[in-house]
């Protein structure tokens, strides 16, 4: 598993902690998935059967929580490159699927 995701599952863990009893199954309700899903995203390991946390529904889980989670909207240079070299590599009907995507996330894809 990557970094990315292990910071994901520890920020979940944590708002989910925050909020107390019943936050899993409002957070389950507000995803549309079943409260066994989420659970299976907080598992530290393949062998426990961990689930990776899908870009939409992190979309949605910055929107139940009010925040993203911690050094999210910080730019890292590979990542900037890659995504730069995806771009550039698009046809004209794919970069604006591109934008669009990214125009969709809260805050349009800005930083705060």
């Amino acid at each position: 598993m990557n970094s990315g995701q292990e910071m994901l599952r520890s920020w979940l863990a944590d708002k989910l902690a925050e909020r107390g009893h019943g936050a899993q199954a409002a957070l389950s309700a507000h995803l549309g998935l079943r409260d066994k899903t989420v659970s299976r995203m907080l598992k530290p390991s393949p062998e426990q059967g961990y689930r990776l946390i899908k870009a939409n529904e992190l979309a949605r889980m910055m929107e139940f929580f009010g925040e993203m989670p911690p050094n999210f909207n910080e730019p890292l240079k590979e990542d900037r490159e890659r995504l730069l070299a995806l771009f550039d590599a698009a046809s004209p009907v794919e970069r604006e699927k591109m934008i669009a995507f990214l125009e969709a996330l809260p805050d349009g894809g800005k930083k705060k």
